[in-house]
């Protein structure tokens, strides 16, 4: 009987668990409405309480409506009431601040019935006339709230090379719009954002605002002189299209560190390519740029997510010398650049501890496309690109990683192909060859000694690079293990020629698919 018992018992618990594995039951009902939103006039705002869950095992509510605060002195139309999740849209016309409340009343199959509320705050617009300019006046004078530019182009002259500083907080530039010429945009302040303009033709000034900063671009967050906080800044659904310098720049100064910055959805080509040169005229190293990037930044919470970068003069993201903690660059589409796709540096004897960069979910395409550094001449009225053979070779790796002490970096989920090595690291400079030409890997020497970092990389893809896939340049072991190496059969018969130095390679993944 004690063993009839146990066999019910194990198989009553193994039907619990399975139910329980397949739609977990909560010891409550919950209505959840989703969290609080800060939204402009005019978005088609989404209320979402698909968080809600009952306690039996059909664990979403039976029906469900949303209402909205009759105290508000707004009222809108809710477009489906009775959908968990659902939508509603504000009149662009009525432009002050304004806080909406909205109500999700949720029956469950108990028959118990449960509420829950979410705030939606409206920011307050200010729209730009038809026929008015973008000025710094204007954005200085801005209250806190969204700019609304009107649906044009903005036209900086050669004359004007403007430089328009954002110096106030809690201020957005909102398009659509198009802006093109002389300018560029410094953001000096926290709770700024920019979103949905495209930036065509743009030839970024050299003034006393961002004469000491090398790497300034159309955006800047940061300035050299400058440490004041630069928090919850949001660079999200813009165009850079044919830029003189970088498309989004970033820089703090010591003693600074930015928080909560979010550089997502954007769209940045021919970065680093509007130069205008005089007939016979060449440049050599000099206006190669970055779509993405910054030397010396400090951030905690730096997210760089879901941005097409293609055809920069330099790198797709570079940020360079920089403390990096909760980094996440992730879902980027990078192609055809004649550097790096993603890099990220570090200094000797700098302390790192407890940072952690983390990059996934990317694509890069075409990665070192040029083994040294482009020159462009003007030739016969034309710009001619090339390469540059008499100076210094450009980093070989789609993904370049210089690590230093106490430096952690979790590289998965990405897809390096078509372009020469996929992955190096090296460590804290690597050192520079005398006569890198004669070198296997140009421009960096291994390391003598041994340092405290973590560099996992696993779950890529290697697709048809030219070289190798992963060189470590450093006597710490790299573990690199769950990898596809390009070829069905897995990498056992030709590993040689897929990875160099330290790497722990297996176990390894026979086809893409996984």
């Amino acid at each position: 009987m004690e063993a009839s018992r146990a066999v019910l018992l194990a198989a009553f618990l193994s039907m619990g668990l399975a139910v329980a594995s397949a739609a977990p039951a909560y010891a409550v009902n919950l209505t959840d409405a989703g969290p609080n939103l800060v939204v402009d006039w005019g978005d088609t705002v989404t209320l979402d309480g698909s968080a809600s869950f009952g306690t039996s095992t059909s664990v979403l509510p039976t029906s469900q409506t949303w209402r909205q605060y009759t105290g508000d002195t707004l009222q809108v139309t809710i477009d489906n009431p009775n959908d968990l999740v659902t939508t509603f849209t504000t009149d662009a016309g009525s432009l002050a601040g304004r806080n909406l409340t909205f109500f999700l009343d949720a029956t469950f199959a108990s028959g118990a019935q449960h509420t829950d509320h979410v705030s939606v705050t409206l920011r307050p617009m200010r729209l730009m006339a038809p026929g008015e300019e973008l000025t710094q006046t204007l954005i200085t004078n801005m209250d806190t709230g969204t700019l609304k530019l009107s649906d044009r182009t903005y036209t900086f002259g050669d004359a004007e090379k403007r430089t328009m500083v954002i110096d106030n907080r809690a201020i957005k530039l909102k398009g659509p719009a198009v802006i093109t010429g002389q300018v560029d945009f410094i953001i000096d302040r926290s709770d700024v954002a920019i979103e949905n303009i495209t930036f065509r033709d743009m030839v970024q000034p050299s003034n006393t605002l961002n004469a000491e900063a090398s790497n300034s671009g159309v955006i800047t967050v940061g300035r050299y002189y400058n440490a004041a906080p630069r928090d919850n800044i949001s660079i999200t659904g813009n165009t850079f299209d044919n830029t003189t310098h970088n498309g989004v720049a970033l820089f703090s100064p010591q003693g600074s560190l930015f928080r909560n910055v979010v550089i997502s959805n954007n769209t940045l080509i021919d970065i680093g390519r509007n130069v205008d040169l005089a007939p016979g005229q060449e440049i050599v190293d000099a206006e190669l740029r970055t779509a993405i990037g910054g030397g010396g930044t400090r951030a905690d919470g730096l997210f760089i997510q879901n941005n097409v970068i293609r055809n920069p003069t330099y790198a797709g993201i570079n940020l360079g010398d920089s403390l990096l903690r909760n980094t996440h660059v992730s879902g980027n589409t990078i192609s055809n650049m004649p550097a790096s796709g993603i890099q990220h540096a570090s200094q000797p004897g700098r302390d790192y501890a407890g940072e952690v960069v983390y990059i996934y979910e990317n694509e890069i395409t075409g990665a070192n496309n040029s083994p040294f550094y482009l020159k462009v001449a003007n030739v016969g009225g034309e710009l001619v690109w090339s390469d540059s053979e008499n100076q210094i070779p450009t980093p070989k790796a789609a993904i370049l990683v210089w690590a230093a002490d106490n430096r952690a970096t979790k590289i998965y989920d990405n897809v390096i192909r078509d372009g020469r090595n996929g992955l190096l690291i090296c460590q804290g400079g690597c050192g520079v060859h005398q006569d890198f030409r004669n070198e296997v890997i140009d421009r960096f020497t291994i390391a003598e000694r041994e340092i405290e970092h973590t560099v996992d990389v696993y779950n890529n893809s290697f697709i048809s690079n030219s070289g190798y896939d992963i060189i470590n340049l450093s006597p710490t072991t790299m573990t690199a293990g769950y990898n596809y190496w390009g070829d069905d059969n897995g990498p056992y018969a030709s590993l040689a020629t897929r990875v160099q130095g330290s790497v722990n390679y297996l176990p390894s993944y026979a086809d893409q698919e996984r």
